[in-house]
């Protein structure tokens, strides 16, 4: 008679040994390592979510004021020269100031075309440059009102999608042309009328007198300024 060997036979196997195990000695795979690494990445986007979201929202207003400090002249062109009766005005009035422009008063317009005249004898690169101030100052605005709106921290993608549209070249005209400064103390004054009614949740009779004002401040800017009433009122 022959003895059975204790296990021969009995059915028990080794487990198979996969190629993509042969080839990773730690039995891992690369799915796993791909996985870890994303979510490496992930913390570490989290942890420093302020600094990178900061940078994305000053990308576009940097290269904008680069943009503006290579193109802008002190170059009068079209409704430039208009201001000139009002700058060398001895005896400068309230009619002077108030006077129509076409459908619009562009009464603070003018009060910023004197002051600049004034001070630096309306250089227009300094108007174009104040000009770019308001629009940087708009968009910060605008970031503190999407902020509200999404209950969240904001994060670098949407703050930089946000910034490259805010700061598109698409208006490189108005950009360049001082004479525009008018529309932009109009969405200037617009989003500040929007901030007062939205983000501010104490002291709320000061936020609507400071909304007000910023509608004022918008009608006297330009005729678009008005807007601000009927929007101000669904707020």
């Amino acid at each position: 008679k022959t003895k059975r060997v204790a296990g021969e036979g009995s059915g028990m196997m080794e487990p198979a040994v996969t190629t993509a195990e042969k080839q990773d000695p730690t039995g891992g795979s690369s799915a796993c390592s791909d996985g870890g690494a994303t979510a490496r990445f992930t913390s570490w986007a989290t942890r420093h979510n302020a600094v990178l979201t900061i940078a994305a929202a000053s990308l576009a207003p940097i290269l904008y004021l680069v943009f503006i400090d290579r193109y802008a002249t002190n170059s009068f062109y079209g409704d430039d020269w208009s201001v000139a009766p009002l700058i060398h005005s001895d005896h400068l009035s309230l009619i002077l100031l108030w006077s129509q422009y076409n459908e619009s008063r562009l009464f603070l317009q003018k009060v910023v075309d004197v002051l600049f005249g004034r001070i630096d004898r309306f250089d227009l690169r300094s108007v174009i440059f104040f000009s770019a101030a308001l629009l940087i100052a708009s968009y910060a605005v605008l970031l503190a009102l999407f902020r509200q709106y999404l209950g969240n921290r904001l994060t670098p993608i949407p703050v930089l999608v946000i910034g490259v549209t805010w700061f598109s070249l698409a208006g490189v005209e108005n950009s360049l042309w001082a004479a525009q400064v008018g529309w932009y103390l109009t969405v200037f004054f617009f989003v500040v009328m929007l901030f007062a009614f939205q983000v501010p949740y104490n002291r709320r009779t000061l936020w609507f007198v400071v909304a007000v004002i910023a509608a004022f401040a918008a009608s006297l800017s330009t005729v678009q300024g008005f807007l601000c009433w009927p929007l101000g009122a669904i707020c």
